[in-house]
């Protein structure tokens, strides 16, 4: 009786696990581990510098209680970033796939270069030979990454706020315009990280997020396809907003929309000279 149990829970602990790795996606989920690693060390050495030091300090595991600490700790976050059952859930419920790369962050890549260089130091008599080695090490740290300001990612701000120009203009046409205190307005996606950084009082149908946290058949993701579409329909662009409460649409001068969106109950009240504004007259 009881080996027929224990066969039983064998063969259903077997179904089990064989339904998990049919439901986890589990090449994509380490193509995207592999991706996020080579993402975020990118080309310089100070990823490898960390390797190496993590590398002595679990070598010294029984010498001293804080390192058999950070080693457990390194270990186990490096068992969550792999195990694509972690992975999966951090990646869907969590962070997200295109940023798992901030997982690293977890990792106290700092104290343990830190740590290590200490420890080895600790261990030289001459006082010559630490001073030089701690100098070597912080020569190898300045020189092994790349100067980040001078990336394509950073501009200089030309205003206060650190927002595009057309933000401002846009934003307070509309408030000059609008009649009561509650604004809706369907902007271009560049738009939409900054609209409400400028101005609280305009209210967005959607985020910038809005392709990972809305459904495909909602209004407000239907609005954002047909935004982005380069040859929208006027027509459906207008019921869309309609639908989604929007008073005002704000296009790009060179959308072609343009020739035909006035057709309806949206009228142009505004022009910021880079984007036209739409108001609906039978709001």
């Amino acid at each position: 009786m009881c080996n027929q149990l224990f066969t039983c829970y064998l063969l259903n602990g077997d179904i089990f696990i064989n339904e998990i790795w049919e439901i986890l996606p589990m090449n994509e989920i380490m193509e995207i581990t592999e991706k996020m690693l080579w993402l975020y060390t990118g080309d310089c050495w100070y990823f490898l510098i960390f390797l190496v030091c993590a590398g002595y300090l679990f070598s010294k595991n029984k010498a001293r209680s804080e390192i058999r600490f950070i080693n457990h700790y390194m270990i186990g976050i490096g068992f969550i970033y792999i195990c694509p059952v972690t992975a999966k859930i951090i990646m869907d419920y969590c962070i997200g796939k295109s940023v798992y790369w901030r997982m690293f962050w977890l990792l106290p890549m700092a104290m343990v270069v830190a740590l290590a260089v200490t420890f080895i130091a600790s261990e030289m008599d001459s006082k010559v030979h630490k001073n030089l080695f701690v100098l070597a090490i912080l020569l190898l740290l300045i020189f092994s990454g790349n100067f980040m300001y001078s990336k394509d990612v950073f501009t200089k701000s030309v205003n206060a706020y650190k927002l595009p120009e057309d933000i401002f203009s846009v934003c307070d046409m509309i408030e000059d315009h609008a009649e009561n205190n509650r604004i809706t307005a369907v902007f271009p996606t560049e738009f939409l990280p900054y609209v409400r950084q400028y101005d609280a009082n305009i209210y967005l149908p959607y985020g910038r997020r809005v392709e990972t946290e809305t459904s495909p058949s909602s209004d407000a993701r239907k609005l954002f396809d047909v935004m982005n579409q380069t040859d929208k329909s006027a027509e459906e662009l207008a019921q869309l907003a309609k639908q989604n409460g929007c008073q005002y649409i704000v296009v790009s001068k060179e959308d072609a929309v343009n020739n035909n969106l006035s057709d309806g109950d949206f009228k142009a009240v505004a022009d910021s000279g880079n984007y036209i504004i739409y108001y609906d007259t039978a709001n």
